[in-house]
């Protein structure tokens, strides 16, 4: 897969995805979520700080998140 290619799939520009690769910009938690979802990996670590953010984004991706309970350590 191209840069060009996996940056159409997220829905950025293929500058911003440079920019990520080489440490010069952060990307959005939505689009590290999307990112994670479209290329079949796990972000497993979330600062303290973020998870109330992670379990919104996380919600409104699979309106069912919430009703199906964690057992996950954190949680």
């Amino acid at each position: 897969m191209t840069l060009s290619e996996a940056a159409l799939l997220l829905g950025i520009a293929r500058q911003t995805l440079i920019n990520l690769e080489t440490a010069k910009s952060s990307v959005s938690l939505e689009t590290a979520l999307r990112a994670a979802r479209e290329f079949g990996v796990s972000i497993l670590a979330v600062p303290a700080g973020q998870r109330e953010t992670v379990r919104r984004v996380l919600s409104a991706l699979v309106p069912d998140a919430e009703n199906k309970g964690s057992t996950s350590p954190g949680r």
